[in-house]
Formats: structure tokens, C-alpha cells, sequence
């Protein structure tokens, strides 16, 4: 039961990485769902029997629980594919809805778990039923009707199940791993060419950058993804995952010199997020780091004052790159921004758009060579698609999330809250969101969902840990 509630996360994982690195998506998101639904409700549930001393019957209980809920809502997907059709289409929604979000509350130490994530799980049925309320209008059985349901249980299962069943070090070194691997193959491109490994393109960007002091030119890293940023967002995971994990090594490890080993992949992940040219990876890698530091070195008394010095320090850096007074190209990130909120504040609504390309609503108020692009801002993206209601939720369940592991810092864990504020900051500059399933949604949902857990004291497995108090 233990190497089922291990295995259908982490091959949950591995399937969204090697999704992003084919491109066309030919791996398709709705059976990757069921296993998840089906299969991982026995290993779950299993699990709490065997690590929380509970009896047999209640086992059994939850577990036939968690199989009627899993059951049902694949049930919802398959019809889904094929349409619902009306009348009562509105009313089997929403009954996906109340099931999905059963399914979420229950599990180990429900009680305490809903007490303690009951304003996360509110933002999430509200956000996620506003998705579902613009989907009732789309015709049944289409792409765009079933990317909601799709999308949303994603995120809902990063937020609220899957940290509760997978350690955060195991969860750690996994991203580290699918990150070193990644820039060591890419590396091999800049000996060998571009080249193919099975049916997965290697290779560089055709367009260079130049190394600061030394001034030559080099490719952009693109490695096994089509798009760098991709590469960007999980190279500044990875480095900062193989940090948390060197200290971690270093002061539990009875072995001396273990610890090499991650600090060695804090180096090559490093080096593949400095050529992936990801401006927004590095500045999220910056702040991630310098908070997590200032906790190792200052102590948690000082946390605030780190992340409101490091966000600070990027507002100062936005004006100054506004005023131009920097000299850095902000790539008309602040002509997109400004044409999304003009968006908003021309069209309000309380449930937004729906399910649109935000390009769209903001195409209006641009021209040249930005015409077509996104607001390349998460939270812009939201409160045009989801609207005012669905972008407050959406920010509770990131922001504020943030917010409540500054007022409980003696309690929550640092590393997570570390980075989920090096995630909140690269929103600001990239089109993904959590309620996507893409790589980069994936791994962000992921970071939120283990800071709202280490919050919530609901993870099986920190509740039989020797490291409770400690969090490395």
C-alpha cells in the first residue's frame, strides 16, 4: 500500500514532465486522472491504516468513501468527454463540484485538516465553480468544456491531496532530479548539435545571449522542451529544491560529505537556469533563496523583514525599469500589463470572460509587435478569465497562503514558504496559472499546496516523524 501511495504521485509527475517535453501533448491528461482518482484512493487510503493506528473498519470505511467519490467523478469525466447534454446539465456540474470537493476534504485527520484549510478550500470551490459556471456554456463534450474539470482537479489535487500523501523531500528530490536531467542533456547539445533522443527534440534557441564580463555569445538553452521558459521555471525549482536539500543532508546525514551531492546539483541546475535566459527564473531563484537564507542564518524572528525586504527590493527594480532608469529590457511586459488592466477596469465583472484566450481581451489596447500576446501576468489572466470573485479567491489561496506562513513563522515550513513567494513573483511575469496542467502550473500548485499543508499539520507522514518539530 506505501509503494502505491509513492508511486501514483511521482508517475503523475513524470507523466506531466514528459508531456511538456513532446510538445504535442499526445499524452493526454484525462487517464492520468482516473489512475490518480481510482488507483490512488487504495494507497491512500491504505496508508492512513497503516501509519495512523486506525482500526480496520474505519479503513475500510474511508476506503469505500474515497472509491465512491473517485469512481464517480471519472464517471463525470468519461460523460464529460462525450457530453453532458441538457436538460440538467447546470445541476450535474454542480454535483461534480460537491463531490470533488469531498473527495479533497477527506482523509486523514479530517477534522483537523478542514478546520485548518477551510478558507483555502472555500477560494478553491469558488474559484473552481466559476470555471465550471462558464463551461455549462460551452457546447458538451468539447475541448474547452472538459479543460475546466481537467484543469481543476489538477490544481485541487496538488493543493490538497497530494502533499498530504507525498513527503516534501521526496517531492524535492524528484523536481531536482527531472531538472538535472534536463540540463545535462541539453548540455550535450552544445558538443553535439541539436540532436534526438527517441522522440524528444534536444536542442539550443535560435537566438543567443551574451555572458556578462567575458562579453562572448552563446544559444539560448531550450534542452528537451520546446519553449525555455519551461526549461526556466523548472531549472529555478530545481536549484532551489537541491538547496533546501543540502542543508537538509548536511544536518542529518551521519555520513560526512553527503551533502556534496545535492550542493553539486545546486550547481548544475544553476548553470541550465543561467543559459535558459529565464530573467523571471532568476529573479524568482533570488528572492526564494535570499528568504530561505536569511531563516538558515538570522533565524525565523527575521523572516518577515526578509520577504519584505527581498519583495521590496523587486517593486524598487519594476519602478526603476518603468522610469527607465535601468537599462533593462522589461520585452513590453509593462505595455501588456497595462493593457490588461485596462481590460479589467473597462469591462468589471464578478465571473469575468470565461474560458477565453486572455489575448483576446487585451488586443484592443495593443498594436505591432506585442499584438496577439498574453498579459504574460498570472493574476491578470485570472481576473479577466475568473473576474473579481474568482481573482480575489485566487489570490487567498497564493497571496494569502503566503500572508498566514508569515503570522504562523514559528510553525510553518520556511524552505516551502520560500518558495512559494520565488513562484508568487514569477507569476508576475509569465502566462501559466495553477489552474492549468502544464508543467509549470503543475510544479507551482504543488509548492502552494506543501506551504498550506505544513500549516494544516495534516501530513501522514510528518505525523509520525522524528522531524516534526525541525523543518529543514
Amino acid at each position: 500500500m506505501k509503494r502505491v501511495r509513492q508511486i501514483i504521485p511521482v508517475v503523475f509527475l513524470l507523466a506531466i514532465f514528459f508531456r511538456d517535453t513532446t510538445g504535442d501533448f499526445q499524452l493526454q491528461m484525462r487517464p492520468l486522472l482516473l489512475l490518480y482518482l481510482v488507483f490512488g484512493t487504495i494507497g491512500f487510503a491504505g496508508y492512513i491504516y497503516f501509519r495512523d493506528d486506525l482500526s480496520a473498519s474505519i479503513a475500510l470505511g474511508m476506503l469505500a468513501v474515497y472509491l465512491f467519490l473517485g469512481v464517480s467523478l471519472v464517471w463525470f469525466l468519461l460523460v464529460q468527454a462525450q457530453g453532458i447534454e441538457n436538460p440538467g446539465r447546470g445541476s450535474k456540474l454542480a454535483l461534480f463540484l460537491v463531490l470533488f470537493m469531498l473527495f479533497l476534504g477527506i482523509g486523514a485527520h479530517i477534522r483537523t485538516f478542514i478546520k485548518t484549510t477551510s478558507v483555502y478550500l472555500l477560494a478553491f470551490s469558488i474559484f473552481f465553480g466559476i470555471f465550471i459556471l462558464h463551461a455549462k456554456e460551452l457546447h458538451p463534450g468539447s475541448g474547452l468544456a472538459t479543460f475546466p474539470l481537467i484543469a481543476g482537479i489538477t490544481m485541487g489535487l496538488n493543493l490538497f491531496v497530494m502533499p498530504r500523501y507525498l513527503s516534501r523531500d521526496a517531492f524535492l528530490w524528484l523536481v531536482t532530479g527531472l531538472s538535472t536531467s534536463s540540463v545535462l542533456l541539453g548540455l550535450i547539445a552544445y558538443l553535439l548539435d541539436p540532436y534526438r533522443l527517441l522522440s524528444i527534440e534536444v536542442g539550443l534557441r535560435n537566438s543567443v545571449m551574451t555572458i556578462p564580463l567575458f562579453g562572448s555569445q552563446l544559444y539560448v538553452l531550450e534542452s528537451v522542451f520546446a519553449n525555455p521558459n519551461t526549461l526556466g521555471v523548472l531549472t529555478f525549482a530545481g536549484t532551489f529544491a537541491a538547496l533546501v536539500l543540502t542543508r537538509k543532508v548536511y544536518r542529518t546525514s551521519p555520513i560526512r560529505g553527503t551533502w556534496l551531492l545535492p550542493g553539486l546539483l545546486v550547481g548544475i541546475n544553476s548553470i541550465g537556469l543561467f543559459l535558459s535566459y529565464s530573467r523571471a527564473g532568476y529573479l524568482a531563484l533570488a528572492v526564494a533563496a535570499g528568504i530561505y537564507l536569511v531563516d538558515v542564518y538570522l533565524g525565523r524572528a527575521a523572516l518577515p523583514y526578509a520577504i519584505l525586504f527581498f519583495v521590496g527590493t523587486v517593486g524598487v527594480l519594476l519602478l526603476g525599469m518603468w522610469l527607465g532608469l535601468l537599462g533593462l529590457n522589461p520585452a513590453g511586459r509593462f505595455t501588456l500589463w497595462g493593457a490588461g488592466i485596462r481590460a479589467i477596469l473597462d469591462s468589471p465583472s464578478l465571473i469575468g470572460a470565461g474560458i477565453i484566450d486572455p489575448s483576446a481581451s487585451i488586443a484592443p489596447y495593443i498594436d505591432g509587435q506585442l499584438s496577439g500576446q498574453s498579459p504574460h501576468n498570472s493574476y491578470l489572466s485570472i481576473f479577466i478569465r475568473a473576474g473579481i470573485l474568482g481573482g480575489i479567491a485566487y489570490l487567498i489561496l497564493t497571496v494569502g497562503s503566503i500572508f498566514q506562513g508569515v503570522f504562523r513563522k514559528s510553525e510553518v515550513d520556511v524552505a516551502m514558504l520560500s518558495f512559494a513567494v520565488g513562484f508568487a513573483l514569477h507569476q508576475l511575469f509569465e502566462a501559466y496559472t495553477l489552474f492549468q496542467f502544464s508543467l509549470a502550473a503543475v510544479l507551482a500548485s504543488l509548492v502552494f499546496g506543501y506551504l498550506i499543508e505544513s500549516q494544516a499539520h495534516t501530513s501522514v507522514l510528518r505525523r509520525r516523524s522524528s522531524d516534526t518539530q525541525l523543518r529543514l
